[in-house]
């Protein structure tokens, strides 16, 4: 066996993830950080981490109540039904771009408040944030929409699908370790293979409610 102490680095504030990564890890801290989104650029690892395999993927989902409860995606555009989403993302720039209207917020959480009290009735947010609102608020009536998917957003506004990028709405999610932990990285490596594919990741993230969507990377 061996002893894990875990700790916890502000990301939602200035500096963001690479100031982060740049008060633990960088300054050996720990040796393993947890939740680190690829999105195809090597930036964030500022040339002294390395990024494990991917061990799952977050995504964009649909979340809705009240009158919009079983609407598709196309019904709510063509209603004019505001979409909760949160402000300089690329959701947020997907739907200004086509003049989709929109109830805009700072984050995910206020999205998913704005729901619980009833002032919006869809959302689109990522997919850990309706698990947690239920957390919070376990009397809301919200629910993950069937209705969505990335293809059927492009279709409802009659473009056709992009299936990468922003079109597909799905981002790898990985650890990162120093670059020279090389030990460590082929230890983690191992055992996110042995745990995607036995299925372990996918039990602990659903018994969270939250979507389990399996890595881009093959």
């Amino acid at each position: 066996g061996f002893e894990l102490e875990m700790s916890w680095a502000d990301t939602g504030t200035r500096g963001g993830m690479s100031r982060a990564l740049r008060n633990s890890i960088i300054k050996g801290r720990c040796h393993l950080f947890a939740g680190v989104g690829d999105n195809g650029e090597d930036d964030v690892l500022m040339g002294q981490l390395k990024f494990t395999e991917a061990y799952m993927a977050v995504g964009y989902v649909m979340v809705t109540q009240n009158e919009a409860s079983d609407m598709t995606i196309k019904e709510i555009i063509d209603g004019g039904i505001p979409i909760g989403v949160q402000m300089s993302t690329p959701m947020d720039a997907w739907l200004h771009d086509r003049g989709i209207k929109r109830a805009l917020q700072a984050d995910n959480a206020r999205v998913m408040r704005d729901m619980v009290r009833g002032e919006t009735n869809v959302a689109i947010v990522f997919s850990h944030a309706p698990s947690q609102a239920k957390q919070r608020h376990p009397e809301a009536n919200f629910e993950l929409s069937n209705n969505y998917s990335a293809a059927q957003l492009y279709d409802a506004v009659g473009e056709e699908f992009v299936g990468d990028g922003l079109g597909q709405q799905l981002w790898d999610l990985k650890f990162v370790v120093r670059k020279q932990d090389k030990t460590l990285l082929d230890f983690i490596n191992k055992g996110i293979e042995t745990l995607t594919e036995n299925g372990t990741i996918a039990r602990i993230v659903e018994k969270y409610d939250v979507p389990y969507f399996p890595p881009l990377e093959d």
